[in-house]
C-alpha cells in the first residue's frame, strides 16, 4: 500500500500572520528519538513548513537527511499549532491513532533510502520533495495492526528515554559528588567548620578532620 493512503505530506495548516508562534528549527529536530526537545516563540510571516501535535517532522535536505533528523511534534501549547524551518516535510496521519506509526514509518531505513535515492540539487543543497515520497510503498496492514505497532514502539521508545534521562541524572549525580570530595574537598571543609555530617556514618569517617597548611589538601 501507498503512504498517501494512512498519511498526507505537508497538509494544508492555517496560522494566524503576525502571531508569535512556537517555532521548531533543523538544529533542534533529533538525530534519534521520537521527541524534539523544545521550541521557541517566532513570529509567523507566512513562510516555513506549519504543523500540529501530533505531525512527524522529517528533514529533507543535505546532510540532515543522511544524517536521520525528524522527531513527532509534542506538547505545543493553546491550540497545538507551529511552524518551522523551510526544510521540514510535514507527515500528518489520516488516524490521529495512527500518529506513533506515521513517525515509524519515517524511521525505516527503507523509507529514508528511498528518499536520498530522490534528491536533486547542486552539490551540499540537495533536497527531496516531498511528491516523491508518496511513491513509497510499505506492507498492507490494517488501521489495527498499525495502531499496535505505533503503541508497541512508542512504548519502547518511551522506555529508552526514561533510562537515558536516569542515566544523565546519575552522571550529573556523580560528577558533583566527585567535585565535592576531591575538588573542593567538601566533607573536610564541613568538619573543620564544625557543620553537621551530611554523608552516612561510614562514608563520613572516610575524610579527615583538616587541610594541609601548606598544600591545601586534606
Amino acid at each position: 500500500m501507498k503512504l498517501t493512503e494512512i498519511l498526507s505530506f505537508n497538509p494544508i495548516t492555517r496560522l494566524p500572520k503576525g502571531t508569535d508562534l512556537p517555532f521548531i528549527d533543523m538544529a533542534t529536530l533529533p538525530t534519534s528519538g521520537r521527541v524534539i526537545p523544545g521550541f521557541t516563540l517566532r513570529e509567523n510571516r507566512g513562510s516555513g513548513s506549519r504543523f500540529q501535535n501530533g505531525d512527524t517532522l522529517f528533514a529533507r535536505i543535505t546532510p540532515c537527511l543522511e544524517n536521520g533528523k525528524g522527531g513527532m511534534v509534542h506538547d505545543l501549547p493553546d491550540n497545538g499549532l507551529g511552524h518551522g524551518s523551510t526544510e521540514f516535510i510535514v507527515m500528518r496521519a489520516h488516524r490521529k491513532a495512527e500518529e506513533k506509526f506515521v513517525y515509524y514509518v519515517s524511521r525505516l531505513p527503507a523509507f529514508r533510502n528511498f528518499a536520498i535515492q530522490q534528491m536533486t540539487g547542486t552539490s551540499g543543497r540537495q533536497r527531496v520533495a516531498w511528491q516523491c515520497l508518496q511513491n513509497f510503498e510499505i506492507v498492507e496492514l490494517s488501521s489495527d495492526e498499525r495502531e499496535e505497532i505505533g503503541v508497541v514502539l512508542g512504548s519502547l521508545d518511551d522506555k529508552i528515554d526514561l533510562n537515558r534521562r536516569m542515566n544523565e541524572t546519575l552522571e550529573a549525580m556523580a560528577r558533583a559528588f566527585f567535585r565535592d570530595w576531591f575538588v573542593d574537598f567538601g566533607p573536610t571543609r564541613a568538619k573543620m567548620a564544625g557543620r553537621d555530617p551530611y554523608l552516612t556514618p561510614d562514608l563520613w569517617a572516610l575524610f579527615p578532620d583538616t587541610l594541609d597548611a601548606e598544600t591545601g589538601l586534606p
